[in-house]
């Protein structure tokens, strides 16, 4: 739903949580605020192409009752805060470990469980989808406020935030890679179970504008072993930039 920027359905949005965790249960309930600014964004954005300009930029709302730039900005503001405080939330079992990998970065985390990890990496998904969102429409908005020395150090500090989460991202998903399911699956192979945990947040990292080339290219590879596991023919387009987000 995210992907295809869909607001998600009542039936979905009010149904009890089935979670016994009540750190699962605020993640749901953030990703269901992300859907919504997801679609809401869409209609901004989208004007912005066919105008080739920015909407709206100093109120809430256009005529139709569409959101403006300024209103997607906050909304993006405040959801990336809320994320971040779920992040720092974590404890006990929700806990990870980061160490050196093999080329020196800091990619090689340990976790709880597969479980745990899968979590973790939906939510660097969401926090990548929150600060591409935020930084497209602070440059679309920009002639709203020309020069403002403001909305340049907010877009850098998306790009900053943007550039965390893919390389934990990257951490979590190498996890997966490491695991002992994995063995007979050849080099970088991975086994189909663990591949559709990984499906996407990977899909996600790839497509936003704001992952670096160096860490998508890495992203991509393992994407494309994560298609060939699930034998997925549009993951496999997302690797050859298929897909817009």
């Amino acid at each position: 739903m995210i992907l295809r920027g869909r607001v998600v359905p009542s039936y979905l949005r009010e149904s009890p949580y089935y979670e016994e965790d009540s750190h699962m249960q605020h993640l749901d309930a953030l990703m269901v605020r992300v859907a919504d600014l997801r679609a809401a964004s869409l209609h901004f954005l989208d004007a912005c192409s066919w105008n080739g300009t920015a909407t709206g930029g100093s109120g809430c709302c256009d005529a139709d009752g569409n959101l403006s730039a300024k209103d997607i900005a906050e909304r993006a503001r405040q959801l990336d805060e809320e994320l971040v405080m779920w992040a720092e939330g974590a404890d006990g079992e929700w806990r990870y470990k980061v160490g050196n990998g093999e080329d020196g970065a800091t990619w090689r985390h340990e976790y709880s469980s597969i479980a745990h990890a899968a979590v973790w990496n939906r939510y660097r998904a969401l926090g990548l989808i929150v600060n591409d969102i935020h930084l497209r429409t602070l440059e679309a908005g920009r002639h709203c406020a020309e020069g403002s020395r403001s909305v340049a150090e907010e877009m850098e500090t998306c790009r900053k935030r943007m550039e965390g989460l893919a390389e934990a991202l990257c951490g979590g998903i190498d996890f997966f890679f490491r695991q002992p399911a994995n063995l007979g699956e050849g080099m970088q192979g991975i086994s189909p179970k663990l591949a559709w945990l990984l499906a996407w947040p990977m899909a996600i990292a790839v497509i936003v504008k704001g992952v670096e080339e160096r860490r998508r290219s890495w992203l991509r590879e393992r994407l494309r072993s994560v298609a060939e596991a699930l034998g997925d023919g549009v993951l496999g387009e997302l690797v050859d930039g298929g897909f817009e987000f």
